[in-house]
């Protein structure tokens, strides 16, 4: 009994961990650069902002301005943005 609750707090403080480490999602609608940067814009620190499947073409960079967040896209080759 005792080993199951260590277990359980454990998970617990696991789950935890991750739920911190993202506070938030912002989804861009589409890849284009300029939705994706609204995205950006409007996350905080430790959020995850997520890019769709598609493909853009991008003529700048984009201006993260020093956030601690995660862009994320569909995976390989789901997500491909060119310059």
């Amino acid at each position: 009994m005792l080993r199951l609750i260590i277990y359980l707090s454990v998970l617990v403080n696991v789950f935890s961990s991750i739920l911190n480490a993202y506070t938030g999602t912002n989804y861009a609608a589409d890849c284009s650069e300029a939705v994706v940067q609204a995205a950006i814009d409007n996350a905080l620190d430790g959020y995850l902002v997520i890019v769709p499947q598609g493909s853009a073409t991008w003529t700048s960079q984009l201006n993260i301005n020093s956030k601690e967040i995660t862009i994320k896209g569909a995976g390989v080759d789901q997500t491909v943005i060119m310059d």
